[in-house]
């Protein structure tokens, strides 16, 4: 892996740390994604999240569409992780 490749690696492994601040400090413009992102899924919908960080704002689209079913990954083991912990805590099905 390149030192760069790394850097930006570890950088994310540290931030999956942070909660639901992980992928950006702002509330209010998390919570303007997701509705504009619900406005836009069917109920029946399949939707894939290619680099989902810790799985917050996936977890928010869950909830909001119960009938839809949400796949995520990324790349970065700590947001696995904490992705995993937000989905324990949350115990959607979908």
């Amino acid at each position: 892996m390149s030192e760069l490749n790394s850097d930006r690696l570890e950088f994310w492994n540290d931030r999956s740390l942070m909660g639901w601040a992980a992928g950006s400090n702002d509330v209010n413009l998390k919570r303007i994604e997701v509705n504009a992102i619900a406005s836009l899924i069917p109920e029946s919908g399949s939707i894939l999240d290619a680099g989902c960080g810790n799985a917050w704002t996936i977890l928010e689209l869950a909830s909001k569409r119960t009938g839809a079913k949400f796949v995520g990954f990324d790349y970065s083991e700590g947001m696995v992780v904490e992705g995993r912990k937000l989905l324990e805590d949350r115990r959607l099905n979908n």
